[in-house]
């Protein structure tokens, strides 16, 4: 079935939304989830958007970023991660809000 998918996404380059690929595929809504999970863990699958303004494309899309980053030496932050300075700071500004605060009697 992934595989079903990815060559009718490679035929679209522009990609296509879950309902347009259910319609070309007489798919019904309960059987397209699962495959495309599968697909996008696999890495043959990317996507962009969220929710019904999800697109999916053919290929791999942070796995191609990722790859890119190690050819030129250079890392990729994780998502939803701060990069430890960052973190650091935003501890320390919280440590002295708590300090300027008065003390309640």
């Amino acid at each position: 079935m992934v595989g079903t998918i990815v060559s009718l996404l490679k035929a679209n380059p522009t990609g296509l939304r879950a309902e347009e690929i259910r319609a070309k595929l007489g798919l019904q809504a309960k059987e397209l989830p699962r495959p495309l999970k599968e697909g996008l863990e696999a890495g043959s699958l990317s996507k962009t958007g969220q929710k019904r303004a999800t697109t999916y494309f053919a290929g791999g899309g942070r796995r191609k970023v990722q790859a890119r980053a190690a050819r030129d030496g250079r890392a990729v932050a994780k998502r939803g991660t701060r990069p430890k300075a960052k973190a650091k700071k935003a501890g320390k500004a919280a440590k002295a809000r708590k300090a300027r605060k008065p003390a309640k009697r």
